[in-house]
């Protein structure tokens, strides 16, 4: 997986010691389900995504993050397991106010090895005291140098499409 190295400097920094609230954010499709999927990989720990639902079902475009979703939270973080649980709340800017006072109560009674990992493109949306209470990593775009090997590897070789691309 190519990650730009500043970003992949700080994932090395959060890796050695997980926070029990991190805040990731970055460009919309710059692969934020990746990175967890990598932070689970090193961590030995599969995370748990919650997405925003709508009608019942998970819809990432319509859907919202309410305050039954939290509250399914509060269940599934009371139960003891063994190693890190990894919570991941996808589109976070997706959380209505309701639900983000009822998060709120989560970050402010953590559990040993519960780790919630938010990942949200606009931050503007989080309530202040959510933002305080966590740990900030910002996702960089690719560098020109690693978009073109990228593209290389793709089988584009020709310096104007690369270019356009």
């Amino acid at each position: 997986m190519e990650i730009n190295p500043q970003s992949k400097h700080q994932l090395d920094i959060i890796l050695n010691d997980l926070p029990q609230s991190l805040l990731v954010t970055g460009p919309e499709g710059i692969g934020m389900i990746s990175i967890i999927e990598f932070i689970g990989q090193k961590l030995d720990s599969k995370p748990v995504i919650i997405n925003p639902e709508y009608e019942e079902k998970v819809n990432l475009d319509k859907g919202i993050i309410g305050v039954d979703i939290i509250r399914r939270l509060y269940d599934l973080t009371k139960s003891r397991t063994k190693g890190k649980s990894i919570i991941v709340i996808n589109r976070a800017d997706k959380m209505n106010i309701v639900a983000q006072n009822a998060f709120l109560k989560l970050l402010e009674e953590p559990r040993d090895n519960v780790h919630f990992i938010l990942l949200c493109s606009k931050t503007s949306v989080l309530l202040p005291t959510i933002l305080s209470r966590l740990r900030l990593i910002e996702l960089l775009p690719l560098t020109k140098d690693q978009s073109i090997k990228y593209l290389q590897t793709l089988g584009v070789k020709d310096d104007t499409k690369i270019t356009q691309l």
